[in-house]
């Protein structure tokens, strides 16, 4: 199956072989009077018919900027956030279409799409992952530093756990998982966008065209973090206790569900270990609509060449909604599956703005190829990577969740492709 990428360029090869195929007809039927001789000396003389149509199709090339807030997943030595994935270029095409009305006005309808941005990481954790404040303890890493989760960190629910005398008599013990666990991270955004505009027309004495229109803009992102390792437990020198489970009724006491398995906790069985998966996975999705103002203007035109500014700007209502999942998968000796899952949806306002710079190559009349750079952002946007930070505690403990907004996004790239007017 073609990408997005592929099928844009189908369709510039389309349109091309049809350009092509109309500039031959109109070379036979009125060589004399479609023929224009350039001079790079001379203003070129923007001519397009009074009324008609125009369609283009463009490959685009753009990359984004990572937005995801500096919280770490986990904390310690080995410390790592969602802030450090990043996007590169991917591919997508836009397709256009304008109703020349007459001389001076004209319709246009615009749509983009992009291929999924992805962005992945991961590595190797060489010191132990303390569950209970017992980092600085030889019994949980050989270094007597290890990394650690807690109230500051994600996987909250599994801290507070380890900590409840439920699981823990006295805070006599230690749970976590041993040196070299394993962590990936990964991220996954789409942007689309559709437009219409009523426009004024440019041409060889009106450089300027200004119009108005509305506008949909949709932005929607998933990433997740998953740290893997051997569960495993110690009591403290002297404690008086043999502690090997992290128990069922402390993990449900602080806010997980039982998904599958038995409900017998977590248990550390040194004879047959067990692998403990934590998994944190959040979603942001933006849909936003509003009507923005259009300017375009000829900067220089010198024969066949011209330069191109195209600006578009304007106030979105932006519909905003997010979920923050964890899941907790024991495998091994144990079978015990915990969990639970947050969602949340508000509206904000945010600003959607496009400039971009376009070199210009008229073939004749009816074609033109058109090659450029373009910048766009989006405020108060909602990222999947900041909803942790959503999720907050009362004073008896009990975890609730906000969407999060507030982030900007800048994209950047360029653009290549064919235009045709008849």
């Amino acid at each position: 199956m073609k990408s997005p990428f592929q099928w844009c360029l189908v369709v510039i090869g389309l349109l091309a072989a049809f350009a092509n195929a109309a500039k031959a007809e109109s070379d036979d039927e009125e060589a004399e009077d479609n023929c224009i001789s350039y001079k790079l000396s001379e203003p070129f003389n923007w001519t397009e018919p009074d009324s008609g149509f125009r369609v283009a199709a463009d490959v685009l090339i753009w990359t984004r900027t990572t937005t995801a807030t500096g919280t770490p997943v986990i904390g310690g030595p080995e410390s790592f956030t969602l802030g450090g994935l990043s996007n590169g270029f991917v591919g997508g095409y836009r397709i256009g279409g304008s109703w020349l009305i007459d001389p001076n006005y004209e319709l246009e309808g615009v749509w983009t799409t992009f291929s999924d941005w992805t962005a992945n990481g991961g590595g190797l954790l060489s010191r132990a992952i303390s569950f209970n404040n017992g980092q600085g303890n030889t019994l949980v890493d050989p270094s007597g530093n290890a990394n650690f989760i807690n109230t500051g960190t994600f996987f909250r629910p599994v801290f507070d756990a380890a900590m409840d005398p439920l699981a823990n008599p006295a805070i006599q013990n230690y749970a976590f998982l041993k040196g070299n666990s394993t962590y990936t991270l990964n991220s996954f955004s789409s942007l689309h966008d559709t437009q219409v505009n009523f426009k004024t027309r440019r041409s060889s004495n009106r450089r300027f065209a200004f119009g108005i229109g509305y506008r949909n803009v949709g932005f929607d992102e998933s990433t997740t973090a998953v740290v893997s390792g051997t569960f495993g437990t110690n009591d403290i020198p002297a404690g008086g206790t043999t502690h090997t489970i992290l128990t069922d009724q402390a993990l449900t006491k602080h806010g997980l569900t039982l998904l599958s398995g038995a409900a017998d906790g977590w248990t550390n069985t040194p004879a047959n270990p067990m692998t403990l998966s934590m998994l944190w996975n959040g979603t942001a999705s933006n849909q936003m609509n509003g009507i923005q103002a259009t300017t375009e203007a000829n900067l220089l035109q010198r024969g066949p060449f011209s330069l191109e500014g195209v600006i578009r700007k304007g106030i979105f209502y932006n519909r905003i909604s997010g979920t923050a999942r964890e899941v907790y998968a024991a495998s091994g000796s144990d079978d015990s599956v915990y969990g639970r899952s947050f969602a949340d949806d508000r509206d904000v306002v945010s600003f959607v703005g496009n400039a971009g710079l376009n070199g210009v190559y008229s073939v004749n009349d009816f074609v033109r190829f058109r090659a450029g750079y373009e910048v766009m952002l989006l405020t108060n946007m909602a990222v999947a990577g900041n909803q942790q930070n959503g999720i907050s505690y009362n004073s008896v403990g009990n975890a609730s969740y906000s969407v999060q907004g507030g982030s900007n996004i800048f994209f950047h790239g360029a653009r290549a492709g064919l235009e045709l007017i008849w």
